[in-house]
């Protein structure tokens, strides 16, 4: 029930399971493929954190077991269609315009490493607006997720803001008319019981961008940035470290490029910070 606050958290149309052999006999259920129809996830930001994230659970705690979860179950392949993330943050006083993806395509491909060791091979599309890459390994028991690459495209070529981008950017883009390709590259560790403790290293380019500032004659024809951000220890230009902290460090971010045209004006950077 939306208007009383209420909103469900997970939902899902249908599950198909196949499994690689009849779960006959000891060892974990080995399952071949999960096809996931039409599920939707909602994650809303309050004062006391993020609901939704308590979806990500350890199974064997629940179920008040020993076992491990590699010990319950092997998984070869997930594949994902219709798919939709909301998230809202109503953690601020005013409104704050909610990320949402849909029509997601999702197709994940494992290798095991390991009785918990997975690697992963990762494709999402909200197509035609947004695309998601990803690669890497991750560990079930432990819940260690380790990125190796992720890549995000998102274009916009109208008048309307992508509802796939972060509430800030949003603001941003509505705010002053900005248009054009955005492409982030990122390396992480997470730790998905406690996700606030990862640490990760991205860059952020935008190109063929276009925007209107207020007071200015001349529109903002063409713009290029690059921008490192990071909260690894290493700094912002590097992956993160091979173990993880007692707790993140501050998130830095550094300028490497810029390039803005207007009328017959241009301003370019540098990394090394010249104009």
């Amino acid at each position: 029930n939306a208007s009383a606050g209420e909103v469900a958290l997970f939902d899902v149309g249908r599950i198909e399971l196949t499994l690689a052999k009849l779960p006959i006999g000891q060892g974990p259920l080995l399952i071949e493929k999960i096809d996931i129809q039409d599920p939707v996830v909602h994650f809303i930001r309050t004062s006391n954190g993020v609901e939704g994230t308590n979806l990500v659970k350890n199974p064997t705690t629940e179920l008040g077991t020993s076992k491990k979860l590699s010990d319950i179950f092997e998984l070869r392949s997930l594949t994902l269609t219709g798919g939709e993330v909301d998230y809202e943050n109503r953690s601020g006083s005013g409104p704050i315009a909610p990320v949402i993806w849909k029509n997601l395509q999702v197709d994940l491909q494992t290798t095991p490493t390991s009785r918990s060791g997975y690697q992963f091979q990762f494709t999402a599309k909200d197509a035609p607006i947004a695309t998601i890459e990803a690669a890497g390994d991750m560990d079930i028991d432990t819940m260690l997720l380790n990125v190796a690459r992720l890549s995000i495209a998102v274009q916009s070529d109208t008048e309307e803001v992508p509802r796939e981008l972060p509430s800030q950017v949003q603001a941003v883009c509505r705010r002053f008319g900005v248009k054009g390709e955005v492409t982030v590259n990122a390396t992480a560790r997470i730790p998905l019981r406690n996700a606030s403790e990862g640490v990760y290293a991205a860059e952020i380019r935008l190109r063929k961008g276009a925007c209107k500032l207020p007071d200015w004659d001349a529109p903002i024809s063409s713009a290029e940035l690059t921008l490192n951000c990071g909260n690894s220890i290493a700094g912002a230009s590097t992956a993160p470290p091979s173990t993880l902290p007692d707790r993140a460090p501050d998130i830095q971010f550094k300028l490497s490029g810029m390039k803005i045209t207007s009328g017959n004006q241009m301003i370019q950077a540098g990394g090394d910070g010249q104009i």
